[in-house]
């Protein structure tokens, strides 16, 4: 329940603040404006307990706690990658969208987070794929 009122519960109060600001009121009104600014500050409260809730402590429940320690490479393998290129004319219009494979290398990490209160080490494993 903790979570769903600091997390979720933001998030959902500026959806409809700003979806109410923009159906009721004429844009003129400060009222309007007053409902804009609240539903940007509960978004950003909103964002801000989503990414310290991310970094939660599963032993200990403390917010914000989790710290990478080690980044460990795994394994590197050779890979590619569809980009997609746009050509464009002298004014800067598409003119032609194509599709290339180009070479990439995904990269495998074991990564190792610790937390700054109890001490407790979690590990996963994450891919990143980068172009060469």
């Amino acid at each position: 329940m903790k979570t769903f009122i600091r997390v979720v519960l933001p998030f959902l109060i500026s959806i409809r603040l700003f979806f109410y600001a923009i159906i009721k009121l004429n844009k003129q009104e400060l009222s309007y404006w007053i409902m804009m600014l609240s539903a940007i500050i509960i978004f950003i409260i909103g964002l801000v307990q989503y990414s310290r809730r991310s970094k939660k402590c599963k032993k200990c429940g403390q917010w914000n706690a989790m710290h990478v320690v080690e980044k460990e490479l795994v394994k590197e393998t050779p890979t590619h990658k569809i980009k997609t290129l746009k050509d464009t004319n002298k004014e800067g219009k598409v003119i032609r969208t194509r599709e290339v494979t180009v070479p990439a290398t995904k990269y495998t990490y074991h990564i190792y987070e610790q937390c700054s209160f109890c001490s407790e080490i979690k590990d996963y494993i994450t891919d990143e794929t980068v172009e060469n």
